[in-house]
């Protein structure tokens, strides 16, 4: 029996990150279940379909789709449905999985036969394809939701393994692939995260790292062939020493290797050297979870962090030659015009310039959503549909805001770090200002309708270093 994994090439579909990034991204999920599928002896084959680019399900006879909850999803859904008219078996993964969305799917899109579910779904594919494989298609073993002539049946969630240790290198994959096409790839480090963030789906979950010298392998492929690398966990530094280790084993293999990941403030502030380690490492960026600079906000959410971490946690970074990028939420219920006024200030009083705002989305299965709910904002059950495409706009107004406010404090905390980019070694000259601007990312996202904001923006970034404003 030979399986296809499938995925369309221009959307993310890992844990923790769907959806349609600037920049084309090679994922690490599809492939880390293609290599431990194969390490169990299936037949596996991996398509990253590029954007109109014909595909063939001919000699498959089982056909895996990873789908994108975000942008993508109806993408990732018509593999399968095109597979299922094929004759083939359609299995779906789903990414991100929010509570009830793959029974969701699976009752409103009867082309599905299995849905492979949280967690170690490589461990649950496994199974499922040697099972199949057998001649059997009713299993019993969890982790999976599937359907027969009687309903759809959920065997409830795998729980969560000791490690990943049971993730195969991908390089075999790597090495095949053309990574000229990609200006960044994933990579994965581990899983899980033991915080508490209520807006969190991954939370309080079991953090599991993979072998060190399988993801040295394949950073010795990747580095130096793509601009930008990310090891892909979601609290890397909860596990120091891992972290060392991995750290020493890049350093002593010589690799050169430009690359980031997400890390939380107080480990950055208790750990100065251990940032220092992995920057000598090759560590250029870590996205720093900010999400608000109000305590009380930070409180509810329970970051277990306060906004005064924010100065120090970029020192120790700035200081050990990293790069931190403030990722930063716009919309909790509790924000206000004065909670985002604090945002702004204090955005602009420290100059922070790389910075990554995000609106609220109230996820299912998280206790955010259900204080949605409790609140009045949230009037019935997101669906699928709810879900797709709601990005880059307010799912709900705050308790004082409305959608409308928000998109416009969104606008004026872009502006800020702009401003705070374009001051950084700006020369006095107007020529060298526009041409700042014309090269600012930010700027070419826009359209030439904006062009008379950012020249307003370019003034006001003039009148403070004019009026010896201290940034």
């Amino acid at each position: 029996m030979k399986s296809l994994f499938i995925k369309s090439e221009r959307y993310v579909c890992d844990e923790s990150s769907a959806g349609e990034p600037p920049h084309l991204r090679l994922p690490c999920t599809i492939f880390l279940a293609a290599a431990y599928c194969r390490k169990q002896g299936l037949d596996v084959d991996v398509l990253n379909v590029p954007d109109d680019t014909s595909y063939s399900y001919a000699g498959y006879d089982v056909v895996v789709s990873w789908v994108a909850l975000l942008e993508g999803f109806y993408d990732g859904i018509e593999y399968l449905n095109s597979a299922r008219k094929s004759g083939k078996i359609a299995i779906m993964i789903l990414n991100d999985p929010f509570e009830g969305l793959e029974m969701e799917a699976m009752e409103k899109y009867p082309f599905i036969d299995y849905t492979v579910r949280l967690y170690e779904r490589e461990l649950v594919l496994g199974e499922l394809l040697t099972s199949l494989e057998k001649g059997l298609r009713k299993p019993s073993f969890t982790g999976l939701i599937w359907r027969n002539d009687s309903g759809i049946i959920d065997n409830g969630t795998r729980p969560p393994h000791s490690s990943l240790e049971h993730l195969p290198s991908t390089a075999e994959f790597l090495r095949e692939i053309d990574l000229s096409r990609y200006e960044h790839v994933f990579l994965e480090a581990g899983r899980g995260c033991p915080n508490s963030c209520t807006f969190c789906f991954y939370r309080q979950t079991k953090p599991r790292k993979r072998k060190i010298e399988d993801l040295v392998s394949e950073l010795s492929i990747v580095a130096g062939k793509v601009s930008h690398i990310w090891l892909h966990d979601l609290n890397m530094m909860a596990d120091i020493k891992w972290t060392e280790h991995l750290c020493d084993a890049i350093i002593e293999s010589g690799i050169k290797a430009r690359w980031g990941t997400d890390a939380r403030m107080d480990l950055c502030i208790r750990n100065p050297g251990l940032l220092k380690r992995m920057h000598k490492a090759g560590c250029y960026l870590l996205a720093l979870g900010v999400e608000s600079v109000d305590d009380a906000i930070l409180e509810r959410i329970q970051k277990k962090a306060q906004a005064s971490y924010i100065d120090q946690a970029v020192r120790n970074c700035t200081s050990a030659g990293i790069r931190p990028l403030l990722t930063l939420m716009i919309g909790f219920p509790w924000d206000t015009n004065e909670t985002l006024q604090k945002m702004e200030d204090v955005l602009y009083k420290s100059t922070y310039s790389h910075c990554d705002f995000q609106f609220v989305r109230p996820l299912r299965g998280t206790p955010l959503y259900q204080e949605y709910k409790d609140l009045g904002l949230l009037q019935h059950d997101l669906t699928i549909d709810d879900y797709v495409n709601i990005r880059h706009a307010p799912s709900f107004p705050t308790l004082t805001l409305s959608k409308e406010q928000l998109i416009e404090w969104e606008r004026r905390l872009v502006e800020v770090t702009v401003i705070n980019r374009l001051r950084r070694g700006i020369l006095s000259y107007w020529v060298e200002i526009l041409k700042r601007l014309v090269r600012e990312r930010d700027f070419r996202r826009h359209t030439i309708k904006d062009s008379p904001r950012y020249i307003k923006i370019a003034l006001k970034m003039l009148r403070a270093e004019k009026g010896g404003k201290k940034c």
